[in-house]
């Protein structure tokens, strides 16, 4: 269960709305960077495959370190209601870029189950919380088969990233 975790605690009342959604089966809650260690263990499992995908970019130490400091955002998906009540379904971690051109809320890792159930009402909150930051776009980085998982929710592909890695 998520004792102890209040998401709302850190930010001003009025943006208490921005960061939990209820579904008939799911909420969405961004956890404050005070509540990470709380909760780590809950969800590394779920954040290690996107890590180890990074090539050689991030650990699983990189990432809870960006997320105690606060530098990256942790939202977690987790079943409302039935037996799983307060099962964690998904973690994502985001951040927020400053670009010359303007400010973007960036997706990095995320990791997870039972997305098609999630994904529509995750994309609505994350767009909330982006307008409400003051951020031009929001922006993913991840695979080729995520295009496919983010489209129907108005995402383009912008660019690809190509690495050759040096001994």
């Amino acid at each position: 269960m998520l004792e102890n975790i209040s998401p709302e605690k850190s930010l001003p009342e009025e943006s208490a709305q921005l960061t939990s959604t209820t579904h008939p089966s799911v909420e969405i809650s961004l956890v404050p960077s005070s509540e990470i260690e709380n909760i780590w263990d809950k969800v590394s499992h779920m954040l290690k495959r996107s890590t180890d995908l990074s090539r050689g970019r991030y650990r699983l130490r990189d990432l809870k370190a960006k997320l105690v400091s606060g530098e990256f955002n942790l939202w977690i998906v987790f079943q409302m209601g039935g037996p799983d009540q307060g099962k964690i379904l998904a973690a994502i971690t985001s951040s927020f870029m400053d670009y010359p051109q303007g400010k973007m809320l960036s997706g990095q890792f995320l990791g997870g189950d039972r997305l098609e159930e999630w994904r529509d009402k995750f994309c609505a909150v994350f767009d909330r919380w982006a307008k409400d930051t003051g951020c031009k776009a929001i922006e993913f980085t991840g695979r080729a088969g995520w295009g496919k998982v983010l489209a129907g929710n108005g995402y383009k592909e912008a660019f690809r990233i190509y690495q050759r890695d040096l001994d």
